[in-house]
Order: C-alpha cells, then structure tokens, then sequence
C-alpha cells in the first residue's frame, strides 16, 4: 500500500492526532477512528474523525466535535459509533444519524456471531440492538458499575467487565456478578466457545475462564495489556510500548517486542496494529509503517 502525501500549508499549525481503532473488510480501503486536540489538556479541543483509507486517497467520512470511545465495522460495510455522551453515531441507514440514548458514556460497542450488536459504559449502561432498535440491557447490575468492554457469542451468553477486575454474566434475561481473580482494570475479552474466554488488563493482566473456573496467567513484565487477536492459530496481545505479546503453550511469551500496539486487527487475512499516529501492517514477519498526512484532510 502506498499513499499520496501533500505537505501542511506553512502557516498551520499541526493538530495532535491518535489513532485509536482501524477496521475494514480490505487492506486496500480501511477505516481508521481518529482522536484529534488543539491543546492535550483542553477537553473542549477533543474531536473525533472516522477516515478512509486506500492506495490513492485519504478521505475524512465523519467528523464531529465529540469524543468517539470506539468504532464497529460490520460485515455489511456499516459503521457503528459510541461516544462519552451516550450517542450511537452510524451510517447504517446511507447516512449518518445519531442517536442518544441518555445519561450513558459509552466505552465499547461490538457486533456478536448471532447479529446483534451490543456496547456498554458508566452507569450499568449496556444496550443491545436488535431487530432494529436498541434495548436497555441492565436487569441485575449494580446502578454505579462502569463497565469497559463486552462481549460473547450470542445476546443469551454476554460477559461485561470493568474496573477493578469486575465481570459480569448476562443469561439472556438478567446480569450476574461473578468473582473476579483480580483487581485490575479489564479491558478486553475474546471468546472461544459459550464455557470459554480470555481476557486481558492493567499490569499485565490475563484471564482464562472455562465454565466456572479461572485460571490467571503470569505476564513477563506488567505492561497493560490493550486488546487481543486471533492470528494464523495464535492468540496476540497488544500491550502499547510494551510490544506484542502471544499466548502459546499456555505460556504469555514476548512476539515482537519492538513493536508497539494498543489495538490489533486482522482484515481480509492481514494483521495489522496501530499506535499513537501510525499503523502497521504485518507482512512476511517484517512490519511495515504508514504514517498518513491526516493534517492535509482534517482541518
């Protein structure tokens, strides 16, 4: 992949750009959910921009004065957004509309095998959408839990979890919280099976759970661990500065060390990661960096 830079006008200043997600069904046009801020401490200079990526072009799609906390892209090319306000940003219908769903700030959202979508954030705020419409989905949780990620295999096996080692069961009628290992933030989850998962942390934190049994795997150092992939039959972990770790021989094992990540993803068979403003593509063991102009397309 090889893409066209123009050089920033002069007199402009250069904005601070993060890439937090990238997401796509082709190497060749990717989506990339931008964080973008004037001033790094000024909450009122957060903006947030989903942009696209191929060989010849970058192509700002939405922009909006809001900080977007994560981004879906779903098999059909739709794009599903949550941000801290509570709003469901999406392209679903052709365009994009916005819907709040109230007092909420979302961390997470995220499609299931059965077709459902699901997010969650502060508040026992977890919401599914399903037959065209969002539903509130909190029986039994706690009014002040604030819930990180979420995920599983269909909307009657969900798991949440959140600060300090918080895990929740969802049976398809009410949410159950069940002891935790750890006290640590978890931040990711990856599901095998409906009796197995994996999830991941703060300080090096990853959980394996089957059935009614943890089991807790120690990592080489305590770098937090941001997300995790399944790639050609392994299991890697993104642990930022920290590099890319993988669960092998039911060991955690340092993969590529000099290769920083907070988010991993395969699309159409390639692995990619990003980090900071630039994203990484995978190709015969060796990583190969972009690092677009975004300063040219986002004003």
């Amino acid at each position: 992949m090889t893409i066209q830079k123009t050089q920033l006008e002069p007199d402009k200043q250069p904005l601070n750009f993060e890439i937090f997600n990238i997401s796509g069904t082709s190497r060749t046009e990717l989506y990339l959910l931008m964080h973008i801020n004037e001033e790094p401490d000024d909450w009122e200079t957060y903006r947030s921009a989903v942009v696209k990526i191929t060989p010849r072009a970058i192509e700002v799609v939405y922009y909006i004065y809001n900080w977007i906390q994560s981004m879906w892209y779903s098999p059909s090319g739709k794009i599903y957004l949550a941000s801290v306000d509570g709003e469901i940003h999406t392209n679903a219908s052709g365009s994009w509309e916005v819907l709040s769903l109230g007092k909420y700030s979302f961390n997470y959202i995220t499609g299931l095998p059965d077709g459902s979508i699901v997010c969650c954030g502060s508040g026992a705020g977890i919401f599914s959408y399903d037959d065209h419409q969002w539903k509130l989905l909190n029986k039994g949780l706690p009014d002040n839990c604030d819930l990180i990620t979420i995920g599983g295999l269909s909307l009657d096996n969900l798991y949440a979890f959140g600060k300090r080692g918080a895990v929740f069961h969802y049976d398809g009628d009410k949410w159950t919280r069940l002891e935790s290992p750890t006290s640590k933030m978890l931040v990711n989850m990856l599901p095998v099976s409906a009796d197995e998962f994996y999830c991941c942390g703060w300080s090096g934190t990853f959980l394996i759970k089957r059935k009614s049994s943890w089991e807790k795997k120690d990592a080489p150092d305590e770098h937090n661990f941001y997300s995790m992939i399944h790639f050609e039959k392994k299991l890697l972990i993104a642990a930022g500065n920290g590099g890319i770790f993988s669960f092998d021989n039911n060991e955690i094992l340092p993969l590529y060390r000099n290769m920083p990540a907070s988010n991993l993803t395969v699309i159409d068979g390639n692995l990619f990661a990003v980090y900071g403003n630039a994203f990484y593509e995978l190709n015969n063991e060796a990583w190969v960096k972009y690092e677009p102009d975004f300063g040219s397309v986002i004003k």
